[in-house]
């Protein structure tokens, strides 16, 4: 009786580490999501992708080692609404800091995360360091696409954001 016990026992204990084990090497939804829908591009190829279709470009400075990097490549990233802003209005542009560092330089990139945008012609517009939530980078994508920018302060748009 002991050993059928203790064999069921076992059993459930190798199907328990099983489950994690297997858990843990899945990739969560959320990043199979980001990586399914924004369309990441190179620097130099976005760069050319923004003037043939005569799109703003955003930039994301990126490195592996970077806990915000990571948290807004799973959270912000993976929120389909702004995957699909992204997509459609900007060339979504990622630099990998540790390969691409002239270009952290020209930027005068000091901190992780950090986000560039430029216009249609890539003349900077603007720089936004650190980690942003969905819901507060999309009003300031729209401000950016809009080219809200160039005839009012955010403080403005986003009075006009919050009404509609």
């Amino acid at each position: 009786m002991k050993s059928k016990k203790s064999i069921a026992i076992a059993i459930i204990i190798i199907l328990i580490v099983s489950l994690i084990i297997i858990n843990r090497f899945l990739p969560s939804k959320a990043s199979s999501n980001q990586e399914a829908n924004i369309t990441w591009h190179k620097y130099e190829e976005g760069i050319k992708l923004a003037k043939d279709q005569n799109k703003k470009i955003f930039i994301d400075f990126y490195a592996d080692w970077c806990v915000f990097c990571k948290k807004m490549e799973n959270e912000t990233f993976a929120n389909a609404d702004i995957a699909n802003y992204l997509n459609q209005n900007f060339i979504p542009v990622k630099v990998i800091t540790d390969n691409e560092k002239s270009l952290s330089l020209k930027y005068k990139i000091t901190g992780l995360p950090s986000f560039i945008f430029l216009d249609e012609k890539t003349k900077r517009i603007t720089k936004l360091p650190g980690f942003v939530s969905a819901s507060n980078l999309m009003p300031i994508l729209q401000f950016i696409k809009t080219d809200s920018y160039k005839s009012m302060s955010f403080e403005q748009f986003m009075k006009n954001y919050n009404k509609s």
